[in-house]
């Protein structure tokens, strides 16, 4: 009697864990249901699937060891710990902070996002529309924000967008060129220009151009289009 009473109990113990991984299963099936009827954004898509199938992964480790999942793994969405979550919000913090006391809520705003958090400036503040080439007063901004992400000690990726309209002269021949070409300057400036003892390591910079392909707003109204052009600072966790 004793031994079946274990093994009822060693079953019911394992029960939970495939119910719990039919829930994750369901959910992902929503939420793809859910994605599909609306207007898709590539890059968060992604970061939605890996975001469940990090969790898979960790249910699956349990199962191996045991089924045994403890109050508090630590590990949060696409495998980063509590500490580095945490860290984040520190630096979400710092940033936002930094906006407010050099006023630049108007064209500067912060966002924490799933990789990390994501600096957006209006293409305004930066440079001239159709060009590259930062501004005076762009390069005191980046100046007095070097010292942070300096600081940080992560990845750091600078993206170009544009908005749709076209652009073909003998240096930008498209939207492709301009928005790398601003993206690489931004990088440029942090790595090379602000003084030595706050610049960003080069191996830790990322430069990308998305042209018109990543736009936030449709392109149907000159104010949308204002909104699109920009230069977006993304800091990235450490996994």
């Amino acid at each position: 009697m004793s031994r079946r009473r274990r093994r009822d109990e060693e079953t019911s113990q394992g029960t939970w864990l495939n119910t719990y991984a039919d829930l994750v299963t369901l959910l992902m099936c929503f939420f793809v249901l859910l994605f599909s009827m609306s207007t898709i954004d590539n890059r968060k898509f992604k970061k939605m699937l890996m975001s469940f199938a990090s969790s898979n992964v960790i249910i699956e480790d349990l199962a191996s060891d045991g089924g045994v999942l403890p109050d508090d793994v630590g590990i949060f969405e696409g495998g980063y710990t509590r500490e580095e979550e945490e860290r984040f919000e520190q630096i979400s913090e710092e940033l936002k902070q930094f906006v407010e006391e050099n006023n630049l809520q108007g064209n500067v705003s912060v966002y924490k996002e799933y990789e990390g958090v994501l600096i957006r400036f209006d293409d305004s503040i930066l440079f001239d529309k159709g060009s590259a080439q930062l501004k005076g007063n762009a390069l005191k901004i980046l100046m007095d924000m070097a010292g942070l992400l300096h600081s940080y000690e992560r990845v750091i990726r600078v993206e170009g967008h544009t908005d749709n309209d076209p652009i073909n002269t003998a240096v930008y021949p498209s939207n492709w060129e301009l928005s790398t070409a601003r993206a690489v300057n931004v990088v440029k400036y942090l790595i090379s220009q602000v003084p030595e003892e706050i610049r960003i390591r080069p191996e830790f910079m990322q430069a990308a151009g998305y042209g018109e392909y990543y736009p936030l707003v449709e392109n149907t109204t000159e104010e949308n289009k204002t909104k699109n052009r920009r230069i977006e600072i993304v800091i990235l966790k450490n996994k």
